[in-house]
């Protein structure tokens, strides 16, 4: 039966459903597919080599984000609060072969951030927000030194006692290879910390090559979730 006939107004019933199958098909033309939320990486394992996620970096202080490509976005937007914040702000754009930053702008030590990330793709979508990773800068190690003797003993100093335990991590240099990556409790005894080469066995070699130079540094590892610093990079030469 049709709800119009000739010479006579639609009933209420007929009017209902015609503004329901209008607005359906509004929805349907204006309604976009939900774009999925970009992946934020998390904070990689302490002794890992290639390390991948918000964390630390050596020689500056910086915390580092990374996110997953994906091909459906042309393009993504960082936010980031501080502890003292209550709301996040655009830090900045990227394209969309961007999958890394190294956020340096006015960050503190001992002071929290929080950042997210959006995408959107050729038509400006947005995608909804990723999940919200945080990170704590610590205070880095510092005055770096190598006993060039038997044993050979590395040497470190810290500001303030904070960490139960550091990674030192030691590279060849020329060849960029892992030597020997070691987790060292820390002494509580004072601002001085030290480690023998290869007191804990797990080295790649028993003993450095003479004439061959390396690079060390000290990762602090904070007593909190997400939380630490990366040392200078220190260069020696076996004798």
């Amino acid at each position: 039966m049709s709800c119009i006939r000739k010479g006579r107004w639609p009933t209420l019933s007929c009017l209902a459903v015609l503004t329901l199958l209008i607005s359906c098909r509004k929805q349907a033309t204006d309604n976009q597919p939900l774009l999925p939320s970009p992946i934020f990486i998390s904070s990689p394992a302490d002794t890992v080599v290639i390390e991948r996620g918000i964390d630390a970096v050596p020689d500056v202080n910086a915390i580092q984000v990374d996110w997953l490509l994906m091909p459906e976005y042309k393009g993504y937007e960082l936010f980031r609060r501080n502890a003292d914040e209550t709301k996040f702000t655009l830090l900045r754009s990227f394209s969309e072969k961007d999958s890394s930053y190294l956020d340096q702008a006015a960050i503190l030590a001992n002071k929290r951030y929080y950042y997210y990330i959006r995408a959107y793709d050729k038509k400006q979508n947005r995608t909804p927000p990723s999940d919200t990773l945080d990170y704590k800068l610590l205070d880095k190690a510092f005055n770096l030194s190598a006993s060039l003797a038997n044993p050979l003993v590395f040497h470190w100093q810290v500001q303030e006692i904070l960490s139960p335990f550091y990674v030192l991590k030691l590279f060849d240099d020329a060849s960029g290879e892992k030597i020997w990556f070691s987790r060292i409790t820390s002494s509580y005894q004072g601002f001085e910390e030290q480690a023998a080469y290869n007191w804990d066995g797990k080295a790649e070699l028993s003993q450095l090559i003479p004439g061959r130079s390396y690079r060390w540094r000290v990762d602090i590892v904070g007593p909190d979730s997400n939380s630490g610093s990366e040392s200078n990079w220190h260069k020696f030469k076996m004798p």
